[in-house]
């Protein structure tokens, strides 16, 4: 009987020291050796975000483009040993770039609601505007002006005073490529026999847009 009381307490000992174990003694003791301690962590992100703002700088070389001493029955042009007489610059961080545009007349001071050169009621008029194509020499039927923009090798014109004409169109921030930054700007007339003798003037209006790019 002492026997079996022997093998009963001891079962019941084994037991109560798992019990006690569990409870009381760190887990660690009942892990393989060959276990690693993960550490507790937790991840989260954020977006972190800059805007640059787009720029948009123009600057003219000067505030006059002329043409000295035009003869009648001859055509002139402000181009002189092929050097531009005007050139525009426009400088932008836009990605999409720029567009420089160009109108003429208007009714602020110093303008004529037309697209006329005006020396009074006397007047050189605008060559025709054509969208492609520019002419290479100026007509010689009647007085009239235009502008170039390849330093008089070709001439365009104005259609109207509320409509703009695209001299320069990029598609980069200024800087990306060479000579993305400047335009040029010239002007050529032709006054016949007889023309009134005089300054023959109006305004010509420079105005540079960024480029959107369509989604």
């Amino acid at each position: 009987m002492k026997a079996k009381q022997t093998i009963t307490t001891t079962g019941v000992a084994v037991g109560l020291l798992a019990i006690i174990g569990g409870l009381l003694v760190p887990d660690m003791f009942f892990r393989s050796a060959s276990a690693e301690e993960v550490p507790l962590s937790y991840q989260d992100s954020v977006d972190v975000q800059f805007t640059f703002t787009p720029s948009l700088n123009v600057a003219l070389s000067s505030e006059a483009v002329s043409i000295a001493n035009l003869i009648p029955g001859n055509a002139g042009s402000s181009v002189v040993d092929g050097n531009s007489a005007l050139t525009i610059t426009t400088t932008t961080n836009n990605v999409d770039g720029y567009t420089l545009q160009a109108t003429v007349g208007g009714t602020g001071e110093g303008e004529f609601d037309t697209t006329s050169l005006m020396n009074g009621t006397a007047s050189l008029s605008s060559i025709p505007y054509k969208s492609s194509d520019y002419i290479t020499a100026l007509p010689t039927t009647s007085g009239v002006w235009g502008y170039s923009i390849d330093k008089g090798a070709s001439f365009n014109g104005f259609a109207d005073t509320s409509t703009a004409v695209t001299l320069k169109t990029t598609s980069a921030p200024t800087g990306t490529v060479a000579g993305d930054t400047t335009a040029t700007f010239d002007i050529g007339a032709y006054a016949p026999q007889g023309q009134t003798a005089g300054e023959y003037t109006n305004v010509v209006k420079f105005t540079s847009v960024v480029n959107v790019a369509t989604p």
